[in-house]
């Protein structure tokens, strides 16, 4: 079986020959082992990440290399040492400035200091997005999409490439990432017409990209439409706002995908159990990433409430990759796999990214457990 056949297989909760192994993977130590150098856990390359996902998943939710890969990414850099972490701050399209390490960072300042200057740099967010979108090479944008597209599939073999909407497809975490919180929460009460309108202007501009540059399932039947939306005790924003702001970009984007023969998972960090009926009555098939420690969002609890969702993830990488034994990795692997992978229906994987707190022995428990795991 493909790894194709087998990714859908799960999507159709038919029986695959294994279970499918999904993830999103930043570990240096992982890659080192793919190419026998000494391990550093804040460096790997792309034909690294490459190596990991021919050898251990179905499909990849995309390639990455740590940072920096080349003096000249961060010549231009504050630079700081934090408990022995090199730390860049690098300043952005827009003015706002940008502190990262080699795999995550945040924005630690933004181009405006009131609310009124947050409301004013929206608007002109708002006029640069109908400016670009009116302004956009769609065939120049698909051929840098196949082009994109090619390179990653060339570096891991047969397996797959998970389609990401662009900027998740929902405005929403887009407009709060820019503004932080602080600010975002304000405007929401303050000017909810300039918040809707950012996040119509930022939707209708992912959506046209989908439209116009994915013509086909052939090369990315599975896409991904993602927004954090909720904390490990539930959701940040009411059902009400999340219902009048966000469903029908939703229910849109996850039509188009059906018109063209792809499969649609959503991914929210945190516990969205009080909007999943909402969401598969808008086409979502799936979710990730499936918090067990900190929401609660297990496996068996997940596929016990809603037994026709598609449930992504599932071994913890909160407790269990980053603490656990790997004989309790395997265990759990195991429990997941004879209970809730032999029909269909669960795609294992991490529940969120493997990281670099993750123990490289629970890792390779983890996708070596699951790979020996035959259904047949």
């Amino acid at each position: 079986m493909t790894k194709q056949e087998r990714l859908l297989k799960a999507f159709s909760f038919e029986q695959p020959d294994r279970v499918p192994v999904v993830d999103w993977v930043q570990h240096g130590p992982l890659a080192a082992t793919t190419s026998g150098r000494t391990s550093r856990h804040d460096f790997w390359t792309l034909e690294e990440s490459g190596r990991i996902a021919e050898k251990y998943l179905d499909m990849s939710q995309g390639l990455n290399a740590s940072f920096p890969q080349t003096r000249e990414e961060v010549e231009d850099a504050e630079y700081s040492e934090d408990d022995g972490e090199k730390w860049y701050v690098l300043e952005l399209p827009g003015g706002a400035k940008y502190r990262r390490n080699y795999w995550m960072g945040t924005i630690v300042e933004r181009p405006f200091a009131d609310q009124s200057s947050a409301a004013a740099f929206v608007r002109q967010e708002i006029a640069n997005l109908e400016k670009q979108l009116g302004e956009r090479n769609w065939q120049e944008e698909k051929s840098c999409h196949h082009q994109f597209v090619a390179e990653q599939k060339a570096l891991m073999g047969d397996t797959l490439l998970l389609l990401l909407t662009p900027n998740g497809g929902l405005g929403v975490d887009c407009l709060y990432s820019m503004v932080g919180w602080n600010h975002f929460s304000t405007l929401i009460y303050d000017d909810p017409d300039l918040i809707s309108a950012f996040i119509a202007m930022q939707a209708q501009s992912d959506y046209e990209w989908v439209k116009n540059v994915i013509d086909s399932a052939e090369s990315q039947p599975i896409a991904l439409i993602y927004c954090d939306i909720a904390s490990t005790t539930g959701l940040m924003l009411s059902p009400q706002w999340i219902r009048k702001n966000m469903y029908a970009n939703i229910e849109r984007l996850a039509s188009l995908y059906r018109e063209l023969g792809i499969r649609v998972i959503y991914h929210s960090e945190g516990n969205i159990t009080r909007i999943i009926d909402d969401l598969i009555s808008l086409g979502i098939e799936g979710i990730n990433p499936l918090e067990k420690t900190v929401t609660g969002m297990s496996v068996p609890e997940i596929r016990k409430r809603w037994p026709g969702l598609v449930l992504w993830g599932g071994v913890d990488n909160k407790e269990l990759l980053t603490r656990g034994t790997v004989d309790e990795v395997r265990k759990e692997v195991e429990f997941l796999v004879k209970n809730y992978g032999r029909n269909g229906g669960l795609l294992l994987g991490s529940s969120g990214q493997v990281h670099p707190g993750c123990k490289l022995e629970n890792v390779l428990a983890m996708y070596e457990t699951a790979l020996d795991l035959d259904l047949d």
